[in-house]
């Protein structure tokens, strides 16, 4: 192979390779390779298992060789002790052991057997032991037999010895090739985890060239994806209340993005509206294709990107004397400062951190910025939609997907909840995860609200306040009808 042309001395690795794979046995890590395993009150002397090939050297060919002929005798002699003792009507287990305390070898018997008694007597056998739950007696070729196996194991493991520091040289005289092999490795291992999770989870081939592009068909979060299978096994999750059901269905929505620069993506939606993972599934396949992974998505074409940059998330650092919003501004001023026209921004809800109007209004700039100054790609999760909408196009088309205003060339897609019936007839709200052109007016924040189990008469005062605010604004909503 190609990616094996930098190793020197290819020829003597192969042969090393060799030398290992006929020297170690290839099942030794699922082997129990130990004699000497506890057997009521002894250890058991015999081994069947090796973790060092016979045939490593002739030497340990021969001595397994005489092993394996001491291992047939073995049983032999347990099959005719058992008939010997069965005719006096024991039929309890045998055990040929060497006893931890005396260093004996024994045929252990149950004690718990009344024909204990009667079987010495008859066969005058000599026990040395005698507990409640065994007896321990001696037997002449018990006794021979397990000296010899004793020995020979001895005899086997000093070879096995040898067998194995004469390897470990070897290796340690080609640690400059295994040096050279381990990046060949490292590549061996990650492309063969790329392809197991390719074939897992339906992945595809993408497109990654030096253009612009940023063109994802159907993309989906993994994990995300994931999560919602095991959750409840593609069912659903209702809440009820008087007036109708809200339902999150639980299988993933695909989502398509075509990303160009200068041209931002404004997504609004309910609360719960798969705003963020939208976000987070293109930074990720983005990352994906440009690692060399197939990628979630029925079709990718991606240029290259040289720096992902992200504001996400919300949290403050008191020991540096920052507030939540402090922490959110300076996470957005490296952005401003530092994307590129080939980078891709994700912001998710900038400006929620202070005052409504100022929040809009910082929200507002930054946007401007990075299309008109940064003109990078970007994605802009924000439930200021309505407010956006109004300094970008005028606020004249509610529907508006691309529009030319204050410098700005903005498309806005929304995710939404939608009224359907059920199959007893009642009225359920679902929410559609699947993006479509336009802006969302309504975030649902009292529906969420109430899912998260807030007291009926905070919700009721939510609902009026809110209807009385969007009268006075002129706000033509739902609640505000």
């Amino acid at each position: 192979m190609p990616l094996f042309d930098s190793v020197d001395d290819r020829r003597a690795l192969n042969r090393l390779a060799d030398k290992i794979l006929k020297t170690i046995h290839q099942d030794v890590m699922l082997m129990n390779t130990e004699s000497g395993g506890s057997r009521m009150g002894g250890a058991d002397v015999i081994r069947r298992n090796w973790s060092i090939c016979s045939t490593a050297s002739k030497k340990l060919k021969a001595f397994r060789a005489k092993y394996d002929q001491f291992v047939v005798q073995y049983d032999s002699l347990t099959d005719g002790l058992a008939e010997s003792f069965g005719e006096f009507g024991y039929k309890g287990k045998i055990n040929l052991i060497r006893d931890l305390k005396s260093g004996c070898f024994v045929v252990e018997l149950k004690s718990s057997s009344k024909i204990i008694p009667t079987l010495i007597k008859e066969l005058r056998l000599e026990h040395i032991e005698k507990t409640k739950t065994s007896v321990k007696i001696l037997d002449s070729s018990w006794t021979k037999l397990g000296e010899q196996l004793v020995l020979l194991e001895q005899q086997i493991q000093i070879e096995e010895s040898l067998i194995l520091k004469a390897l470990k040289q070897k290796i340690t005289s080609k640690s400059a090739e295994f040096i050279q092999l381990s990046s060949i490795i490292e590549q061996l291992d990650i492309a063969q985890s790329f392809a197991s999770l390719a074939r897992e989870k339906n992945l595809v081939c993408p497109k990654v060239d030096n253009s612009s592009k940023f063109e994802i068909v159907e993309g989906r979060h993994l994990v995300v994806e994931k999560g919602l299978q095991n959750h409840n096994n593609h069912s659903h999750h209702t809440h009820h209340d008087s007036d109708y059901t809200v339902t999150r269905t639980k299988n993933f929505t695909p989502n398509s993005c075509t990303l160009t620069p200068t041209h931002p993506h404004v997504i609004t939606g309910p609360n719960m509206g798969g705003k963020s993972t939208f976000l987070r599934q293109n930074a990720t396949i983005a990352i994906l294709a440009q690692i060399g992974s197939y990628v979630p998505a029925t079709s990718a074409h991606i240029g290259i990107i040289d720096r992902i940059f992200t504001r996400v998330g919300s949290s403050d650092s008191i020991y540096h004397n920052e507030s939540t919003f402090m922490v959110e501004m300076k996470e957005t001023s490296e952005i401003l400062k530092n994307a590129t026209p080939r980078s891709l921004v994700l912001i998710d809800e900038l400006g929620r951190g202070t005052a409504g109007l100022e929040g809009v209004s910082v929200a507002y700039a930054c946007l401007w910025r990075l299309c008109s100054l940064n003109q990078c790609k970007v994605l802009f999760a924000t439930h200021f939609g309505m407010e956006l909408e109004r300094l970008i196009c005028g606020g004249d088309n509610a529907d508006v997907r691309e529009e030319k205003g204050n410098g700005l060339n903005v498309k806005f897609f929304h995710t939404e909840m939608v009224p359907v019936k059920d199959g007893n007839g009642d009225d359920v709200m679902v929410i559609n995860h699947r993006l479509k052109s336009g802006i969302s007016y309504y975030s649902h924040a009292v529906d969420i609200a109430k899912l998260a189990g807030f007291p009926q008469d905070t919700l009721d005062l939510a609902k009026d306040t809110y209807a009385k605010l969007c009268k006075e604004n002129g706000i033509d909503t739902k609640l505000g009808k």
